[in-house]
């Protein structure tokens, strides 16, 4: 089980967020993908990559090795919080949107069960609190795209999302499609 938002944020509230990350010394932030577990940090966000958030105090991070050699963290058995910055394609005139995502529940390899403990989704919900002030709820016309492995054909839909005005303003003067996941 998983607990996420989808967001649509701008340059200023994307500065904003990693401010507020900033401000939180104890807050570890690792790159998607990694060439050795001991070489982790990274300083700031991302604006074109996932980054995964951690407390050091919440728990341990587990990494994978990959097919290429790289680590990349283990989300479903490690205290952290993915963020996937939103994207915005000025060629196409498309925005996509960010996601705040972490894992709530799940299996260890061995059986045994994890749960998240109330820190967790306290220290979760503080940052999604931050994503709703940055990026306020709106209903906006989106595309969303089907499944179909044949054709994907997209579908407009009024959705209530949270997205920064200035992406509005993108829409409406500049005819970006913006698309929900």
């Amino acid at each position: 089980m998983s607990r996420h938002v989808n967001f649509y944020m701008d340059k200023e509230a994307f500065t904003e967020f990693n401010k507020f990350i900033a401000k939180n010394t104890n807050i570890l932030l690792y790159s998607d993908k990694i060439d050795r577990v001991d070489k982790l940090g990274v300083s700031s966000l991302s604006r074109s990559k996932t980054v995964w958030i951690s407390r050091p105090d919440l728990g341990e991070i587990r990494f994978k090795k990959l097919r290429d050699g790289k680590y990349h963290v283990d989300r479903f058995f490690s205290s952290t919080i993915e963020f996937t910055p939103t994207r915005i394609f000025e060629d196409k005139k498309e925005i996509h949107p960010g996601r705040l995502w972490y894992q709530t529940a799940g299996k260890y390899p061995d059986g045994s069960l994890y749960k998240e403990t109330e820190e967790e989704r306290r220290w979760y919900d503080s940052l999604k609190r931050k994503i709703k002030i940055l990026c306020p709820r709106q209903k906006v016309m989106t595309l969303v795209r089907s499944k179909s492995e044949k054709n994907a054909v997209d579908k407009s839909m009024l959705i209530n999302e949270y997205i920064s005005e200035s992406l509005l303003v993108l829409k409406k003067k500049e005819k970006y499609l913006i698309y929900h996941p």
